[in-house]
């Protein structure tokens, strides 16, 4: 057969082919147009962005993913997943998107796409009194005094609390080789182990740790915040990897939201609360 004869067999399968293409990289933000739902993984204890207040969610998070499915034209379905168990989720296709305080990371970044930040904030860690250097009465301070996460780098010993499936795991493992972890499955559990003696601070991030205390003045005189000095974490709206049109559709949600200053007014709202 000749090449001319060839030629309109060619064009139709490079225009199936590209047809295909097109709509299996955008096929989660029409399937949702379609049915009118997003599915949406969320952490139900992790305030103030999300946790459950009498009966009914409610958070900066959930908030925002009220205003977003608004947005899209879909009616929010939230599901209460971890981390790990969410990004699962995801891939197989019963989730939409997570909304649950998602750091973006390159290994994360292999599998998922991050939408543009929503929120930034630094790793921080609640540390028993008793284990920073003690300056008595009449002594001179330090020179250098414990003011971040990095500066337990100079104690000898010290047993970090870290959330399984958090980025925070990771972080104690590349920057703090030479310090013991111990491993928690929840909030509850961490802080247990934090006030019953069996370590010495709880990694997590920055905001929620300074939520808790503010909830929490009673701990004061027994715990201090250390937050994260220079590195950033930035917080994003996760979702599969290749979905072009609901990306797309999300960051300018996020973007216009940010501009306005919306955001950071419904933060105030929730961590004063």
């Amino acid at each position: 057969m000749s090449f001319k004869r060839l030629m309109p067999f060619i064009i139709f399968i490079f225009l199936t082919t590209f047809s295909f293409s097109q709509a299996n990289t955008a096929d989660r933000y029409y399937e949702i147009q379609t049915k009118k739902v997003i599915r949406i993984g969320m952490a139900s204890n992790y305030p103030p962005f999300s946790y459950i207040e009498k009966g009914e969610r409610d958070g900066l998070e959930v908030y925002l993913a009220l205003k977003l499915a608004k947005f899209l034209g879909a009616k929010p379905k939230f599901y209460e997943l971890g981390l790990n168990k969410g990004l699962n989720a995801m891939a197989l296709n019963k989730i939409d998107i997570i909304i649950s305080g998602l750091s973006r990371d390159t290994k994360r970044g292999k599998t998922i796409w991050f939408s543009v930040p929503y929120l930034e904030m630094t790793p921080g860690v609640i540390v028993d009194k008793r284990s920073l250097p003690q300056t008595q009465y009449g002594d001179d301070f330090e020179d250098t005094p414990f003011v971040s996460i990095w500066d337990i780098k100079r104690l000898s010993e010290f047993t970090f609390i870290i959330k399984k499936g958090t980025v925070y795991e990771q972080l104690v493992k590349e920057k703090f080789k030479n310090k013991n972890y111990i491993m928690v499955n929840s909030h509850e559990e961490a802080f247990e182990k934090l006030f019953d003696g069996s370590a010495n601070g709880y990694v997590h991030d920055s905001l929620f740790l300074e939520y808790k205390l503010k909830k929490n003045k009673n701990w004061l005189s027994k715990v201090t915040l250390l937050k994260g000095g220079h590195q950033i974490e930035k917080i994003c709206i996760g979702l599969p990897f290749g979905s072009y049109v609901l990306k797309n559709q999300i960051d300018l949600f996020l973007l216009e939201k940010s501009r306005k200053g919306e955001i950071r007014q419904w933060f105030r709202k929730y961590f004063d609360k």
